[in-house]
């Protein structure tokens, strides 16, 4: 009786990680893309080493059984000045005090006495 051991896929070679190959990474982990997803998009390298990279360059991933979502928003910079120097008076990071106004204005029903249906952001 002959056993056979599986052999495991041959590891794919080292390489160094291009710039372009970095910042698509960095871009798309801010996207919320998984480490998979990256790799997939990347090509060449495994999410284990996407993971790895984007740790020893300052980011991380989202969790994806977290409660976390990210969204872009398009507005005037005059907007983002005001929101930026209320975070500073408040010691808070920008976005995350978007995100409890936001948050604020949505469960106390406020954005329907806030925003006219006429209204636009005015870009």
């Amino acid at each position: 009786m002959s056993t056979t051991k599986k052999r495991k896929p041959a590891a794919l070679p080292r390489t160094e990680w291009r710039t372009a190959d970095v910042l698509r990474a960095v871009y798309m982990a801010g996207q919320g893309a998984s480490a998979s997803e990256i790799a997939r998009a990347i090509g060449g390298t495994t999410p284990d080493r996407v993971r790895s990279m984007l740790r020893f360059q300052g980011f991380s991933l989202m969790r994806s059984r977290s409660n976390q979502d990210v969204l872009f928003v398009r507005w005037k910079r005059e907007d983002r000045a005001m929101l930026d120097a209320a975070a500073d008076r408040m010691d808070r990071e920008p976005g995350e005090l978007a995100a409890l106004i936001v948050r604020k204005a949505l469960a106390d029903k406020a954005v329907e006495k806030m925003v006219d249906p006429l209204d636009v952001v005015g870009l």
